[in-house]
């Protein structure tokens, strides 16, 4: 696995899986975890920490709770992902 990062002030590190664990390759294109982390930012309007949670809960779902994104994080702001427009 990687090293652990601790996010420096301002900024946000997301991790596939908790700190000495194994993130899951899926069945797709995508990991387990990027598969869930596109579908939450592709939503409009949705802040970073709420897309980081759905993605959590996704991955968590597809694997069972064996795999839990982890984040380091110390934002000073609120981010919102656009999503797609059409």
């Amino acid at each position: 696995g990687l090293a652990r990062i601790d996010a420096p002030t301002g900024s946000i590190v997301v991790y596939a899986t908790a700190p000495g664990s194994i993130a899951a390759d899926g069945e797709g294109r995508n990991g387990v975890f990027t598969k869930h982390l596109l579908r939450a930012i592709q939503q409009p309007n949705v802040p970073l920490l709420k897309a980081i949670r759905m993605t959590r809960i996704g991955v968590m779902g597809d694997t069972n709770n064996e795999q839990v994104p982890w984040v380091s994080e110390a934002t000073t702001k609120e981010f919102f992902f656009a999503g797609q427009t059409r």
